[in-house]
């Protein structure tokens, strides 16, 4: 079995379309050669369906490590969504993939909410340790979407493997904040909406029920800031999109 990130798979559709279309943008497209994404902590199927929809000359693969979510999505994605259970060899017999999407994966919320450090609820070498096990079925060339990670890429042994797409800083990498290594807090998320700077705990609050509302939904950027202390240069915290330059 992969490393369990995220305990929580709580979902519901439409609530990645933002980075889909840019991993859309982002995608190298070769005449002949359907695109295989992989979808990796797929829960109960929404983001496969969403996956295939904003993008239609893909074929969409699913994994989850739990069980009760990967039955509901094997109910919810029609036959030609592959979904399966997470482990390495089947991601690798399934793979290699031109894109893999890990959305709110490589954290572990709530559980580190108002923690200053998370190193005993969510060491990096977990995170460090799931990533590399993603890395190495992402084609030459392919697209990483790395969503609400607590931890960056940056710090990893994959930093010089991999390049920053710098695409949808507006958006953000999500609203959950990034620590160093050694698990101290680097960052506070921001909202900017309706003209005002919320707090992300805040606006959830206030805005829950519209932000769910596919049907309409609201316009509004996250970005994160530094906390204070000690400046880090060169580093965006907003980047999500990666692409894989060497082995």
């Amino acid at each position: 079995m992969t490393i369990q990130q995220q305990a929580n798979s709580h979902t519901f559709a439409g609530r990645n379309d933002r980075f889909f279309q840019a991993l859309g943008r982002s995608l190298n497209r070769s005449a002949g050669a359907p695109l295989k994404v992989l979808s990796f902590g797929c829960s109960t199927g929404e983001e496969c369906l969403d996956l295939a929809r904003i993008l239609p000359d893909a074929n969409i693969f699913g994994t989850d490590i739990k069980r009760s979510a990967l039955q509901k999505a094997q109910v919810t994605c029609p036959p030609d969504i592959t979904v399966f259970m997470s482990t390495q060899n089947a991601i690798r017999d399934h793979g290699p993939y031109d894109a893999i999407t890990a959305m709110s994966v490589f954290c572990l919320w709530p559980a580190t909410s108002g923690l200053e450090n998370i190193t005993e609820v969510y060491p990096f070498s977990t995170f460090e340790s799931g990533l590399l096990g993603l890395f190495q079925h992402l084609k030459p060339g392919g697209v990483l979407l790395l969503q609400n990670a607590q931890y960056m890429v940056e710090d990893t042994t994959l930093a010089d493997k991999l390049e920053p797409i710098d695409d949808i800083v507006s958006d953000s990498s999500g609203w959950i904040f990034k620590c160093a290594p050694n698990g101290d807090r680097l960052t506070t998320s921001q909202v900017d909406y309706d003209g005002r700077q919320w707090s992300f705990p805040d606006f959830f609050l206030a805005n829950a029920d519209r932000i769910k509302d596919t049907t309409h939904p609201i316009e509004f950027s996250v970005s994160h800031r530094w906390t204070p202390g000690p400046e880090i240069y060169g580093r965006n915290p907003d980047i999500a999109l990666w692409r894989k330059i060497r082995e």
